[in-house]
Formats: C-alpha cells, structure tokens, sequence
C-alpha cells in the first residue's frame, strides 16, 4: 500500500511541471517543414529532460507513436523540428515523456494539425531559432501570441533566475496587425 501512495505522490510531482504551448489548436505545423515546439517550465521544476514524441488518435493517421527527440534538455525552452513524411492531418498530439520510459507523459499538447507540406504557417506564429538567440515573426501579429510570448517570458525568467535557463533575447517584431513581444532563448 505504501508503495503505490508512494508511487502516485511521485507522479503527481512530475505532472504539471511541463506545459507544451506550440504547437496547439491555432499554431499548427506543415509537413516536411520547419516547425517549433515550444515548451514552458514550472518554477521548481524538477525534470531536466525529456523525449519528444507525435501521436494521432486516429490509427489509419498514424498507428504508433512516432519518435521526433529522444532526448531533450528542459532548459532549452524550444526545438526546430520537422516532421518528415508524416501525412497531413487533424488531432496530432506532441507528448513530452520520461527518457526511460515513454508510457510515463510528462505533458501534452493540445490536439493540432500538420496540414499538406507547401502550406502557409499559421498568423502569429514564432519560428525560433535556438543556435543564436535569434527570432522571427511569421504572417501579422495577434494579441494571444503577445500573451503567450509574454507568459513564456515570464516562466524562462523565472528558471533562468533559478541558474537552470538559458540566456533571454527580447526582440520586438512588427506585423501588419500590430507589434508583438518575441522571447527567444539562446543557448549558453
């Protein structure tokens, strides 16, 4: 009996210390393309890494989970990936998962869709590019991409503070809808 409290007192810890922010519901990915994850860390957090993998609930989309990172650092806020011949589709989930065991899922997006390789990137979008510490706006600024870009930055602050981030860039990027506050991590 102890053990499973145990158990269930560990697993408890882990969840909620990750939250999957792109891709979601209105940022969606294009096959064989360029395409960011974005991830955010709660204070204290205590998972240092983590796998990443794709999975559809519909099995004629996608049978088994597929394997995008085996594994990655926490602190690194974001990934580039690119999801090769994976077909377009809607109820994409990305999980992040234990590097030992991938049944144990740290965090979950929300359900998104690859759409057709070729297809235009979603408004508001934030492509990043980790190897410089450079960041880039796609199609017109929106008030929920300000938000989010805000809420990143004030979570990779407050890790970075804590001596676990990395270093913060804050660029100002202008669309046609307006200007939005861009974090972009840079490795150390």
């Amino acid at each position: 009996m102890f053990r499973i409290i145990s158990l269930l007192a560990l697993l408890s810890t882990a969840l909620g210390q990750l939250t999957v922010t792109q891709p979601s519901s209105s940022l969606w990915w294009v096959s064989n393309s360029l395409n960011t994850l974005v991830w955010a860390s709660a204070q204290g957090n205590t998972i240092t890494q983590f796998s990443v993998f794709l999975s559809n609930s519909d099995v004629n989309v996608l049978n088994n989970k597929l394997a995008l990172i085996s594994i990655q650092p926490t602190y690194d806020y974001s990934k580039t990936i690119s999801p090769i011949n994976v077909p377009a589709a809607q109820n994409y989930v990305i999980q992040l998962t234990d590097p030992l065991n991938s049944s144990s899922v740290y965090a979950s997006s929300q359900p998104f869709e690859i759409k057709a390789a070729g297809s235009a990137y979603p408004t508001g979008s934030v492509p990043i590019n980790n190897t410089n510490g450079t960041a880039t706006v796609t199609g017109s600024a929106s008030a929920s991409a300000t938000s989010s870009a805000s809420a990143a930055s004030a979570s990779s602050s407050k890790s970075a503070a804590a001596g676990r981030g990395s270093g913060m860039s804050l660029l100002t990027a202008a669309g046609a809808g307006g200007v939005a506050l861009v974090v972009a991590a840079a490795a150390m």
